[in-house]
């Protein structure tokens, strides 16, 4: 599975943001870079989800075309996936946390069907 990004409606403001992502993840938390920052490839032992609230930031996940990122964009970042990310002309700001587990990813089954 590679990483997947989708633009939300609107240019959501960071109150809604910080509401959705908290239904959704623990250990969240917002960042900021300056214009041009660069992470070198890394990878996270969780799925990471992560919301732009202003500027953009270019996710380049290993084996996979680059996601472009705005504000109001969110991305999904599978645990153990190899990824770098180049920040935009205007810098960024982003709200990021790790995905709950459901009891299903535990199990290693899907929700949608009886267990194995």
């Amino acid at each position: 599975m590679t990483a997947r990004s989708n633009r939300q409606l609107g240019d959501p403001s960071p109150s809604w943001v910080i509401t959705r992502l908290r239904n959704e993840a623990d250990h969240c938390y917002s960042w900021s870079n300056g214009p041009g920052a660069q992470y070198a490839v890394h990878a996270h032992p969780y799925r990471k989800i992560l919301y732009v609230t202003a500027g953009s930031i270019t996710f380049s996940p290993e084996g996979a075309e680059p996601v472009h990122m705005g504000p109001g964009d969110r991305i999904e970042i599978p645990a153990g996936t190899p990824h770098g990310a180049l920040v935009g002309p205007d810098g960024v700001t982003c709200w990021e946390g790790q995905a709950r587990i459901h009891r299903a990813d535990e199990a290693g089954w899907d929700a949608g069907r009886a267990e194995p």
